[in-house]
């Protein structure tokens, strides 16, 4: 009688190998090289403020203060503050350093490769899958959200792996990994429902269960201790704080305000268009529509049963941010797609599988993975916003914020005569986590203004800073497409 032998370790997990490997190293590579990255962009307020209220309060208290409070501190209103409580609880076991974040999101950037190969594997062949994860987890706006260590990995982490429960029927799975989908940010939160309409078409097209009370509600199970926690907590900030979107008090407020007239509306409408499509992510698009013209020629069916739920959850979360860019200043940018990316990203490979040779699928994988990579060289002149938090094009902003502060300090120039915008105003200590307040305004009457294309500022604020007349530069840190410039003012300047 023959023995039965297995097949040799690296011919069993070779797909793994070959594709997720790679992947696991980049991501190694970013997290070792960033351990001491300073909080970037909306990290600085969604991680190290409200890190810092918890970790100083050590919990003595779960409610962040509200916007009339007078406190530096705020939480947002609208997300439950759960990475700032993680955060918070790992600074007290590990102690407060920069390293610990990159750290815990470097952990979840692997749960991504491990869960995305789970789930891409439910849908492709081995080899393709394979392929589709090489080239989607390098996408630019991705790598730079493991990068500067932000709560969005955990974000993305989440709807993969819920994704994945739900196709496997693994409630257990599917229910831990909505906790994170729904607190760990309100774009989570809102994303909820059409998870939930993915499970009920997936259980009714794919399963044959029959639609009806019983079956909604059994679907829905995994999802209650997720939305029940956050229902408390909405519930009871609403009774303590009141509406928090158009508080005057609010920092966002403005943000949160509609755009006022038709061009602001088409603009807004074109940002988000431009968001979706911009750093390499066309190619997408572009295959998408390519593919379905091919299949319209061919009379051939490009998705199946098993793919329209991913269908309609791309086609929900579409409608969902663009709801939100339509109707506030605010909700507009590149990490807030990354899903729609991903699952869009899986629906193109499962066409192409079904209309191209492998060698093609090959050809095009390389192709995309090279847009991709070279999405991190997208960057606009001063006067069109950037999303920075999107590419590793913003990396000198370490050294150069660095050089910044210790040019005020060497010139014994007082803090409370420089204002500054975006990532360069508020308390440093939030950024860099040093034990002191340095504290940077953010008026433009101030003696010294510091001025970034990070900042993204308004072309009125453009215009008057770049008038010499005005403004005068003092001092130019640059390197790469970042600057960062201390100007003079000419009115008060002595």
């Amino acid at each position: 009688m023959k023995q039965l032998t297995r097949a040799p370790f690296f011919k069993r997990h070779q797909d793994f190998l070959l594709f997720a490997v790679p992947v696991l190293l980049v991501y190694l590579v970013l997290v070792i090289s960033h351990l001491n990255g300073v909080y970037f962009w909306d990290n600085v307020q969604q991680t190290s403020r409200e890190a810092h209220w918890f970790y100083q309060q050590q919990f003595s208290s779960f409610w962040l203060p509200g916007f009339s409070d007078g406190e530096e501190i705020t939480g947002t209103a609208y997300h439950f503050p759960l990475i700032g409580m993680m955060t918070a609880g790992l600074w007290m076991v590990l102690g407060q350093h920069l390293w610990v974040s990159h750290v815990f999101i470097g952990f979840w950037s692997v749960l991504l490769v491990l869960f995305t190969h789970k789930l891409f594997r439910c849908y492709l062949s081995p080899r393709v899958a394979g392929w589709a994860l090489l080239v989607l987890l390098l996408e630019s706006t991705l790598l730079t959200q493991i990068a500067i260590a932000s709560p969005d990995v955990i974000l993305l982490t989440a709807l993969v792996m819920a994704l994945y429960g739900i196709v496997n029927r693994r409630r257990g799975l599917t229910s831990m990994a909505l906790l994170f989908l729904v607190l760990i940010n309100g774009r989570g939160m809102l994303a909820g429902p059409f998870v939930y309409l993915f499970a009920v078409l997936h259980k009714h097209l794919t399963e044959g269960t029959p639609l009806g009370v019983k079956m909604l509600w059994r679907t829905a199970l995994p999802f209650v201790p997720a939305y029940s926690i956050y229902g408390l907590y909405i519930g009871l900030y609403l009774l303590n704080n009141g509406w928090f979107l158009n508080q005057a008090d609010s920092p966002w407020s403005e943000g949160w305000q509609s755009p006022q007239g038709l061009m602001a509306y088409l603009k807004n409408f074109a940002a988000f268009g431009l968001r979706l499509l911009e750093n390499g992510r066309f190619a997408l698009w572009l295959s998408a529509l390519v593919l379905i013209t091919q299949a319209y020629k061919r009379r051939t069916s490009l998705i199946g049963k098993k793919e329209l739920p991913l269908v309609v959850l791309v086609g929900g979360l579409i409608l969902l941010f663009l709801y939100f860019a339509l109707s506030t200043v605010l909700v507009i940018g590149s990490r807030y797609y990354m899903g729609i990316t991903l699952v869009l990203g899986l629906l193109v490979f499962v066409a192409a599988e079904r209309l191209w040779c492998t060698r093609r699928i090959q050809t095009f994988a390389l192709v995309v993975g090279l847009l991709f990579v070279g999405g991190h060289a997208w960057v606009y002149p001063s006067r069109v916003s950037v999303a920075w938090d999107a590419t590793l094009a913003h990396t000198p902003y370490y050294t150069l914020r660095e050089q910044l502060l210790t040019y005020l300090e060497q010139n014994h120039i007082d803090e409370e005569q420089v204002g500054g915008g975006f990532l360069f105003s508020g308390n440093q200590r939030y950024v860099d986590l040093k034990d002191r307040d340095l504290r940077i305004g953010q008026d433009e009457d101030k003696a010294y203004f510091i001025y970034s294309n990070l900042s993204n500022l308004s072309d009125d604020l453009i215009d008057e800073l770049e008038n010499r007349e005005l403004w005068e530069p003092v001092e130019v840190f640059s390197k790469g497409p970042v600057f960062i410039s201390l100007l003079r003012n000419q009115k008060i300047a002595p």
